[in-house]
């Protein structure tokens, strides 16, 4: 009945099941993971809670019943206590090695073994023990389920997934034809495994093979149907939802009716989709993911207001957008030298022709200083050299005959249509010997350093470009923007506000500017002023229609009406927008990638990558740079989709592009911690460090890493090198490798060192505080390692500053941080209901934190409330949370 999708029949079967032996565990766990799977969760845990009382009276009886402990460590798992469940099932493990240790040579308790340490987490120890089993027995049974357990063990444990459908195509093998059952469940997991590599292809063909042998298996269509949905293939992906639907006696599983929605959402069925996600949420009121995707619905149906409050239900129930990336688009476009005789050599890097027609360039922004060119074309790769002065043109040198004079160092071009004036493209130039005394080149470092992960650097760049042009309201903005992410947010402040200034500048000169008004908007958000900032965006989007309509082919104003409806959340429309400038131009790449960057946002990975396969494919292959940004993209797309290791292979390929580039080992390094690959993990920020031995940053996480696999003494003299490469000048590093240090000390047992790693925390954070004595990223940790001191109403005092001194705004990371360790050090005092509080407004201002989720819990712990508090365990655990 479960697999054939009549789940309200099989509650009744174990309720009746119940009715009959009240006793009965197994029944209690059953029905508790039938309501969980319904999204019925306040039912389900008292499912469990009964299931374990009931194993606690038969463990009682019998202690030696493993099947008993592991099932309790089931129920304890759907709980969400995890020390619990892994102490359960410790004692079945225990019962498991001493049969073991009677008989070496026992297929049976080795098998049991495995699976009991599987369901520990510890996966390689399983493989190793069904290994032992596939190579003593012959027993049929047996060995299918060995290759089943590996097949599990390799994909949902280790990420292994060729060796996974490996070993299901084992397990396949000895199956007998006619064992439909078996068959049938095994195909279906091997189409999840499929699923889990991104192969939806072959994910597809497996949920049809599951669907020959079992027709009305509910999960199979659902699976099928999602497996469409990742290729694109929306109506088919809406008849296999049907199916599941159909197929199910009671209609009423939630999963399928939110399939259904999401391929009728693609198709631009919005009414139907409406139904079917209002049929979702009378079943599973709590899915966030469902309302915000009823608001998409109702949103493009022109129900602005239905779709706002159901935005609000979403956001409520913890649904959580990324914040958008900023999409940073080359300063120099198209030149690449000065020549001696006034020339400048224009380049066509694209993959398709390239027309110049009705075009004037104006030198330095001087309308007197200007010159129609001919029309001409270039072919991809072709490169022309443009003369001011003489001579007699080719097929690579355009001679203009006119006696304009270019800077001796540096400046810019623009080129304008003559009929319409409009702005068709803008370029700077500069002679190879003073490339660093140009804006451009300081803009091109600072975006190269953000890149690596140097905010400072980078911040200190966009100040060497200030110097040469101070007027620029971007520079403004890039340099805000690092200050932000180190947590200098009064001069992050100061530098938006100049930015804005510059801006209204420019708008008071040129109302119609919608580049200005969308950065005008832009500013504003940062700032935390939010009404005043959808109000800017809504003039660049009028006065970008206002363009279009004279000139509907403008890809540069379509890009500007992207990014509005885009800051405006209309996504769908901000997609519009970016496919029209593709259409106009099949081989804008930038175009396409920014279309990623917002499908990400819309939680859309599949569609996310698409758009950035297809940028990358034209990209030309000596474009190194552009290739290393797009394919680092790839990876940050491939990770937000949790699909880590293909994650790895796209940072693979961005190391293979540049073989020195420590940033894709530092990220390759996060990732495979991600994936509890310590060792891997280890080796990845070895390679970084070998490639900048100097970069403190590298060595602090090696140390973490070291402490986290208990090699402390190597931990710590990595510790002791990342301070040694710090810098005073950069005291808020420092603070944080003392701290870290302090933490590593501590778990080594040398709590007197760690006091004191603790007070030079403290000391460092102390000299920041005197200069700025606003800034929230040094309150906050200061608190921290306060709290390490038990100095409990010092570290109170400092995360209570942090708060004063942080605007409620996307200016400052740190806001969120500040809130939960306030709610840490309440806690620690024993003022549960403050902590409460202060948990909750962490995760008003963002749901998406972990810790935050996982306080909240132990605060509703220690107030007695047992239920809230699982379900705050359970959401922090899905948001990844690790005890630290």
């Amino acid at each position: 009945m479960e697999n054939n999708g009549s789940y309200v029949e099989a509650i009744k079967a174990y309720e009746q099941s119940i009715e009959l032996n009240q006793s009965y565990a197994p029944a209690w766990s059953a029905k508790g993971a039938l309501l969980f799977g319904m999204g019925k969760k306040d039912d389900a845990e008292l499912a469990f809670e009964k299931a374990i009382d009931l194993y606690n009276e038969t463990l009682e009886k019998n202690p030696q019943d493993t099947i008993a402990w592991i099932d309790r460590g089931v129920a304890f798992t759907y709980l969400d206590r995890q020390e619990e469940s892994i102490e359960s099932r410790q004692k079945a493990l225990e019962i498991f090695n001493q049969t073991v240790e009677k008989n070496s040579s026992d297929p049976q308790g080795l098998s049991d073994k495995a699976f009991t340490l599987a369901g520990m987490g510890r996966y390689s120890e399983s493989i190793e023990a069904l290994d032992r089993v596939i190579e003593l027995t012959s027993n049929p049974t047996l060995v299918m389920d060995a290759w089943r357990g590996k097949a599990v063990a390799y994909a949902e444990g280790l990420s292994e997934f060729n060796k996974s459908l490996e070993a299901w195509d084992k397990a396949l093998e000895l199956m007998p034809a006619n064992d439909t059952a078996n068959l049938s469940v095994t195909w279906g997991c091997k189409a999840k495994t499929f699923d889990m590599a991104g192969r939806f292809e072959e994910a597809n063909a497996a949920y049809q093979k599951v669907i020959e042998l079992s027709p009305g298996d509910v999960n199979a269509w659902i699976g099928k149907g999602f497996a469409l949905k990742s290729l694109g293939r929306s109506a088919e992906a809406e008849a296999a939802f049907d199916k599941a639907i159909n197929s199910s006696s009671d209609s009423k599983y939630w999963l399928a009716w939110f399939g259904k929605g999401e391929a009728l959402l693609a198709q631009e069925k919005y009414d139907e989709a409406v139904i079917a996600y209002d049929e979702v949420i009378e079943l599973n009121p709590t899915h966030a993911t469902t309302w915000n995707e009823k608001g998409t619905a109702l949103q493009a149906l022109g129900r602005q207001a239905e779709a706002e409050e159901v935005y609000a239900n979403a956001q409520k129930l913890g649904y959580s957008i990324e914040p958008e990336t900023p999409h940073v688009p080359p300063v120099v476009v198209n030149v690449t030298s000065l020549g001696d005789d006034d020339s400048i050599e224009l380049a066509n890097n694209e993959s398709l022709p390239r027309e110049f027609n009705n075009l004037t360039m104006i030198v330095d922004g001087d309308e007197n200083n200007s010159i129609a060119l001919p029309n001409f074309t270039m072919q991809p790769g072709q490169k022309m050299r443009i003369h001011f002065g003489q001579g007699e043109s080719n097929q690579t040198d355009l001679y203009l005959w006119s006696k304009i004079d270019l800077d001796d160092a540096a400046g810019n071009l623009t080129l304008k249509d003559s009929i319409s004036g409009i702005e068709r493209g803008y370029m700077e130039y500069w002679t190879p010997p003073i490339q660093e005394n140009t804006t451009g080149y300081w803009i091109k470092k600072a975006i190269e350093l953000r890149y690596r992960g140097s905010f400072e650097e980078s911040a200190q760049a966009y100040d060497q470009a200030l110097q040469l042009d101070p007027e620029n309201a971007t520079l403004w903005i890039g340099k805000a923007l690092d200050l932000s992410t180190i947590g200098r947010d009064n001069d992050s402040i100061k530098a938006y506000e100049t930015a804005l200034q510059l801006t209204e500048e420019a708008l008071k000169n040129d109302p119609q500017n919608a580049m200005a008004w969308h950065r005008k908007g832009k500013i504003l958000s940062n700032l935390g002023r939010e009404d005043e900032a959808s109000s800017a965006h809504e003039t660049a989007l009028a006065t970008s229609d206002q363009i279009l309509e004279k000139d509907a082919e403008n890809s540069s104003v379509l890009r500007i009406k992207a990014e509005a409806l885009a800051s405006l959340g209309q996504w769908d429309e901000s997609l519009q927008a970016l496919d029209k400038v593709i259409e106009i131009n099949p081989s804008n790449y930038d175009a396409m990638g920014r279309k990623s960057e917002i499908l990400v946002m819309m939680g859309m990975f599949n569609e996310s990558l698409q758009a950035l396969n297809q940028a990358i494919e034209l990209i030309p292959a000596n474009d190194t740079l552009e290739l290393l940004v797009y394919w680092s993209a790839k990876s940050e797309a491939l990770q937000s989709a949790n699909r880590l290791d293909e994650a790895i292979t796209a940072l693979d390929k961005v190391i293979e592009l540049d073989p020195q580039n420590a940033a894709a080992w530092r990220i390759k390094g996060f990732i495979l911690s991600d994936l509890n690959r310590d060792n891997d993990s280890l080796a990845a920020f070895e390679e970084s460090i070998r490639l900048e031995p100097s970069d403190e940053h590298s060595w602090s996480v090696k140390a973490g890493l070291l402490s986290k696999m208990k090699r402390y003494e190597e931990s710590l003299l990595a510790f002791d090198q990342a301070i040694a490469l710090t810098p005073a000048s950069q005291p808020a590093k420092l603070a944080e490798n003392w701290l870290l240090k302090g933490e590593a000390l501590n778990k080594s047992g040398r709590e007197e060192e760690a006091l004191q790693a603790y007070q030079n925390s403290i000391d460092n954070i102390d000299k920041i505080l005197q200069n700025d004595s606003n800034n929230s990223a040094a309150w906050s940790q200061k608190g921290r390692a306060l709290l390490k001191l038990a100095s409990y109403d010092e570290a109170l005092q400092a995360y209570e500053q942090a708060i004063r001194a942080t605007i409620p705004s996307s200016i400052s990371a740190h806001f969120p941080d500040a809130w939960i360790g306030k709610g840490d050090v309440l806690r620690a005092m024993d003022r549960n209901e403050e902590a409460l509080q202060a948990y909750d407004r962490a995760i008003e201002i963002n749901p998406i934190f972990g810790d935050a989720w996982r306080g909240k819990g132990e605060a509703l712990k220690a107030l007695g409330k047992a239920y809230d508090a699982s379900m705050s365990f359970y959401l922090a655990q899905k948001l990844g949370y690790e005890e630290k």
